[in-house]
């Protein structure tokens, strides 16, 4: 896929940078009611977009999880019968693979335990585990250090020296490792242990081998090749609907309305950050963006970027209209992740609304942007006029409503989630991004994707037992990583950060720019170095007794050396996260 170079304009930090959408395959639309869209653009994303790195241990067992989980939320909202049809089939070729995934998971925990306690033992020399003692380094005893040198410990030394390197996650580093130990040159007396060594670290390799053939991309597969042409299949059937039910035609009355002031509807947005999260060094950055008022359903609700909002659950909105630019608080409703959208819903009355345009603007109409960009730190209401130079960017003309809409009235950092507008002064789109090295070249999300996020406040998201399991899954993954990624790191909630500690050693490297994912790496780093007091978590352990119903939920987790964990979570925005990790007494 084609990546654009895009500058998003929020000051603080900015989301990740605008991706060119391929051309949707040609489909028939559909009967299915839009009503059920919200879900399937769930699925959809699911199916297209792993959800933690491929190199983590149980990357294929979470992603065949919350596919699962998102297919059976689909098919419990799905009206039209042939939708319905194409669900019941993924549903059931999902459970085939999580059973399957979970069995060969569960196996590889088990060997994975046997290769690490028979590699301990070949590494241990009179009591001394050699291991450590290489940990310890200058920290180390002289007696000890004597005694490894000595030559009672000439052949535990040489086994540990030929696996000290091993990667028990790995099956190419298992295997090459049993293999090589043939080559270690040992005394009697520990060639058994070596030959016990190499049959134990095969054994590993072979149930490694296992499961990464369960999830590799392997065309051969028959069950791979049923489960790839039922999700085409729903793809496109997906893709129908969204293209049908985003069409430039009137879907709800209360969207539309008489053109109003773009003064009197656009909005300055602040993310705001209360407790422990306002004490944060990154929470005293200075953000802010802008945002408009759209009615829906007779409620006011204010609409603005989601990296506008980075991550926060509320906002300070002042509107441009009112002189004395009192400031009001907005919550968070929704934030969709993947088309950069949030919707607040705004304290008390708005002084008014804008007006949605239900067509899509012509190429070369006049447009207007409007917006809060910054004068040195300090935002300030400006409109800047243009025309519409690309009105399907990303994608082809029979998308219309779907492509971004490029255009060349001046935007600049603050402008993000503002909006675009008419000459009439009718909301066309949202102003989010503009493109680097390049002149008069904006980007905004057109009204009609506006208008399905806004369509979403009336159906939440659903989530069920399996999504919880899937984030506790992940969520080990991260314990269980050297140095775990982000994108597993975020599978902890920001409440976590309410029983963190300051902690001894620092897992995580990467720049945090977000309150938010500051508090999710805290809370991670507390939990992990509790959890490293009982021997840490195995890679391949995966969580136990998950039960629960939204927004709450628990699980249960042990440690290498058997201490059992209770793993409460919550639905926290977009998914379920972990809340908290307590010692079981």
């Amino acid at each position: 896929m084609k990546r654009l170079l895009v500058a998003a304009l929020c000051l603080g930090g900015c989301a990740a940078p605008l991706t060119e959408a391929q051309t949707p395959a040609p489909a028939t639309p559909t009967s299915s009611s839009c009503t059920e869209l919200g879900a399937l653009v769930d699925l959809e994303r699911e199916m297209t977009t792993p959800s933690i790195p491929s190199t983590a241990p149980l990357a294929g067992l979470v992603d065949a999880e919350e596919e699962l989980a998102y297919a059976r939320a689909a098919r419990a909202h799905a009206t039209d019968e042939g939708t319905r049809a194409s669900l019941e089939r993924l549903v059931a070729l999902l459970d085939a693979r999580v059973t399957a995934l979970d069995a060969v998971t569960k196996r590889a925990n088990e060997s994975h335990a046997v290769a690490s306690a028979v590699l301990r033992e070949a590494s241990t020399c009179r009591g001394l585990d050699l291991r450590e003692l290489a940990k310890q380094n200058d920290k180390s005893k002289s007696e000890d250090v004597a005694l490894a040198r000595s030559k009672a410990c000439d052949a535990p030394l040489r086994l540990w020296a030929a696996t000290k390197n091993v990667d028990l996650t790995s099956e190419l580093s298992t295997a090459r490792t049993a293999s090589a130990l043939a080559d270690v040159r040992v005394d009697k007396e520990h060639a058994a242990v070596r030959t016990h060594l190499a049959e134990v670290l095969t054994a590993h390799a072979a149930r490694l081998r296992a499961l990464t053939a369960l999830t590799a991309d392997d065309a051969s597969s028959p069950a791979l090749r049923e489960l790839a042409l039922a999700r085409s299949e729903l793809s496109e059937r997906i893709r129908a609907t969204y293209h049908a039910c985003l069409a430039p035609t009137p879907v709800r009355a209360t969207a539309k309305g008489p053109a109003a002031d773009p003064r009197s509807a656009t909005v300055m947005v602040r993310p705001t950050w209360s407790g422990a999260l306002s004490r944060l060094p990154s929470a005293q950055d200075l953000r802010f963006g802008s945002g408009f008022v759209l009615r829906w359903n007779a409620q006011a609700f204010v609409l603005t970027n989601r990296h506008v909002m980075d991550g926060a659950i509320e906002a300070e909105v002042v509107f441009a209209s009112e002189t004395r630019r009192e400031k009001r608080i907005a919550k968070l409703v929704s934030a969709d992740r993947d088309d950069d959208i949030a919707v607040l819903r705004i304290d008390g009355d708005a002084p008014a609304a804008l007006a949605l345009r239900l067509d899509p603007p012509r190429e070369q109409e006049v447009v207007i942007a409007a917006g809060f960009p910054g004068i040195g730190a300090t935002p300030s209401y400006q409109v800047t006029r243009g025309v519409v130079s690309n009105a399907h960017f990303g994608a082809e003309k029979e998308d219309a409503g779907i492509a971004y809409l490029q255009h060349t009235a001046a935007i600049d950092p603050g402008n993000s989630g503002g909006p675009l507008l008419d000459d009439g002064g009718r909301l066309v789109g949202m102003n989010t991004a503009k493109l680097r090295g390049r002149d008069n070249v904006s980007i905004a999300i057109p009204a009609a994707r506006l208008r399905f996020a806004l369509a979403r406040t009336d159906q939440p998201r659903a989530f069920e037992r399996l999504h919880a399991e899937a984030s506790c899954n992940a969520a080990l993954d991260a314990l269980s990583a050297e140095h775990p990624s982000m994108d597993s790191i975020r599978r902890f909630g920001w409440r976590l950060i309410e029983q963190a500690r300051p902690v001894t050693t620092r897992v995580v490297v990467t720049e945090i720019e977000s309150p938010i994912d500051e508090a999710r790496v805290r809370g991670f780093e507390s939990a992990r170095e509790l959890v490293q007091a009982d021997g840490g978590i195995a890679a391949f352990q995966t969580c136990s007794d998950v039960g629960g119903s939204a927004p709450a939920f628990s699980a249960r987790m042990r440690t290498r050396s058997g201490v059992a964990y209770r793993v409460a979570l919550a639905v926290e925005g977009d998914d379920v996260r972990v809340t908290s990790i307590t010692r079981e007494q």
